[in-house]
């Protein structure tokens, strides 16, 4: 240790001096070096000096000495309580529900509107805790198309089950779960399971002779009662048709009211058996008259509570089930994940899930503006072709009626010819008669 105008300079840190000064006994550009942010201290600190100082120099020295290692203590115990903090809180965050069952329920001709005006305790219930949507149909309209494109996460486009009969080209998500070595089932009333729609799996299917809603419900009780299938699907016949192109709304809310009852009682049997909070539980209306748009709700473990999405399509909701029950959607399925439904925690950020479905939305509306300039073009070549086809139709036109004329001058000359042929052979024919009788009166005299 050297004298520099009254102050001792010691060994060098991170090529600042430490300086001391005698008279105030502080220190200049220690604390700011050697105690990082937060109070960390460095890993080791050397105050070496050579030669001995003052008495009071040496007594500050280990003051300052016990400070550094009382502060190294402490920045050991908080990064200590650092590394100790996740796996804590991992500790208290609840177990997440794993899923016991499915339930699909489809039904003729419900609307937002019906649910709204009429008294569903059960479906609002199921709703509150759950999430609520609307979501664009398919088309054609009918339910066979949207029981594949529901079950397929697909639209008919992929699937190319537009009628009964047809092979569907993917797997429904009942059959990627039979895969599993899981039952599934599925309940409607006699003639309306599409022909060929579960042809791929062994998913069993009900008929029930009467249509009625309550029939069908009751069945699908005495079916879980009895094996309680993973997926239980059931097609409800829900309002009549009569009903819904008539204006009697008194009928229409009665029929909403017995609805709700039935799904009610469903639902009480998942809670008889404690399965309710692990059941995913999806609701959706039909798209089967001219309305596109139809409810959805959505209940189960991992989905939010209480939620109103925006609108989504209805081969979404497939691969969101299929993701929540740890399942692999059939890779031909265009559907998207609804990541805005799902409940943030165990794993994921609500700021994560939200930018996942717009990154999804955002490739879809590429996807679909890449359509639109697509189909634009063809509109373009399609124009083009039509006037092309339509100066060719001018042109064959003109060159049928150039045709046409010449036809006409030529059945005139054949007319003509065949006049004068005519007349050819009655001129003939005279004077074969005129020379008859010339020859015979000049040489037979008679």
């Amino acid at each position: 240790m050297s004298m520099l105008g009254g102050k001792y300079t010691c060994k060098y840190y991170q090529n600042k001096p430490l300086f001391f000064d005698l008279g105030e006994c502080s220190m200049r550009a220690f604390f700011g070096d050697i105690f990082g942010i937060n109070g960390c201290c460095p890993k080791y600190i050397i105050l070496t000096c050579s030669g001995k100082g003052p008495p009071i120099m040496n007594k500050f020295k280990w003051i300052v000495i016990f400070t550094a290692i009382a502060c190294l203590l402490a920045s050991t115990g908080v990064n200590a309580e650092n590394a100790k903090g996740p796996d804590q809180a991992k500790i208290n965050q609840p177990v997440p529900k794993t899923i016991k069952n499915m339930i699909f329920i489809t039904v003729e001709g419900l609307s937002d509107e019906m649910i709204q005006s009429a008294y569903t305790p059960n479906i609002n219930g199921l709703a509150a805790s759950g999430v609520r949507t609307t979501a664009v149909g398919v088309l054609p309209a009918n339910h066979e198309v949207l029981l594949a494109s529901l079950l397929s996460g697909a639209d008919p486009s992929v699937h190319r089950f537009t009628q009964p009969g047809q092979q569907m080209k993917i797997k429904l998500l009942p059959d990627i779960i039979c895969s599993y070595g899981r039952s599934c089932v599925f309940i409607s009333n006699i003639g309306t399971i599409p022909e060929g729609l579960f042809r791929q799996g062994g998913v069993r299917t009900y008929e029930v002779r009467s249509a009625k809603n309550e029939a069908l419900i009751s069945k699908a009780i005495d079916i879980f009662n009895q094996n309680q299938p993973f997926f239980l699907g059931v097609r409800l016949s829900g309002i009549e048709d009569k009903l819904l192109g008539s204006n009697n709304k008194a009928k229409v809310v009665e029929a909403v009211n017995d609805l709700d009852e039935q799904i009610g009682r469903l639902l009480t049997t998942l809670s008889a058996y404690g399965v309710f909070d692990e059941s995913l539980i999806v609701l959706t209306g039909n798209n089967s008259g001219s309305e596109l748009m139809v409810p959805v709700i959505m209940a189960g473990p991992g989905l939010k509570s209480a939620a109103n999405l925006p609108p989504v399509k209805i081969i979404d909701i497939a691969p969101t089930a299929a993701l929540l029950a740890g399942l692999q959607i059939a890779p031909e399925s265009n559907g998207m994940v609804l990541w805005n439904a799902l409940r943030s925690g165990t794993g994921f950020l609500e700021q994560n899930l939200l930018l996942k479905r717009i990154k999804d939305l955002s490739e879809e509306d590429a996807r679909l503006i890449t359509s639109i300039y697509s189909l634009g073009e063809e509109k373009r070549m399609m124009k083009v072709e039509k006037e092309n086809v339509a100066r060719e139709k001018a042109q064959i036109k003109k060159t049928i009626e150039g045709k046409e004329g010449q036809i006409r001058i030529l059945k005139w000359e054949i007319k003509f010819l065949r006049l004068i042929e005519v007349v050819t052979i009655i001129a003939m024919g005279v004077g074969y008669m005129v020379e008859y009788f010339y020859l015979r009166k000049k040489f037979l005299m008679f």
